[in-house]
């Protein structure tokens, strides 16, 4: 439905009371529809299970593990980022870098288990371990980098 606001407010897009709202023709119209929550599929239930076990193996490494992906981030930022953005986060660098070795190990994420990863995860246990096999890029004096997970 078309939706009209008072004091000369033109246009709104976002949700407001179970209603989500939409500009369009450059904040000419603006149309509002009631809000209706997705339905959960299958898909939704397993991603939701790899993320929680990722979380897991992550909050079971160590310390050093994590300040190192952060110094890691921050030269990746001074060396190959550009100027506007963002470094990543360690969070989002550990994401990659063990979706990227499931993917390779052929390694189901949703049932992993931290023994198991620890046996099978040795290609990424050490931020120069995962440059070395291709899951982070180099930068240099990544060597410095060798706390275990």
């Amino acid at each position: 439905m078309r939706v009209k606001f008072k004091y000369k407010i033109q246009t709104y897009s976002g949700t407001l009371d179970n209603l989500v709202f939409g500009s369009y023709r450059s904040g000419k119209i603006c149309l509002a529809r009631k809000y209706i929550y997705p339905k959960l599929t299958e898909q939704n239930t397993t991603f939701g299970m790899i993320s929680k076990n990722i979380a897991k193996l992550w909050k079971a490494g160590s310390e050093d593990f994590k300040n190192q992906l952060k110094i890691y981030s921050r030269w990746y930022k001074i060396y190959n980022s550009a100027n506007n953005s963002c470094q990543p986060g360690a969070y989002s660098l550990w994401v990659k870098i063990i979706y990227e070795w499931a993917k390779n190990e052929n390694i189901n994420l949703k049932n992993i288990s931290l023994e198991e990863f620890l046996i099978l995860g040795t290609a990424i246990h050490t931020i120069i371990n995962c440059v070395d096999n291709g899951y982070l890029t180099p930068i240099p004096n990544y060597e410095v980098l060798t706390a275990s997970f």
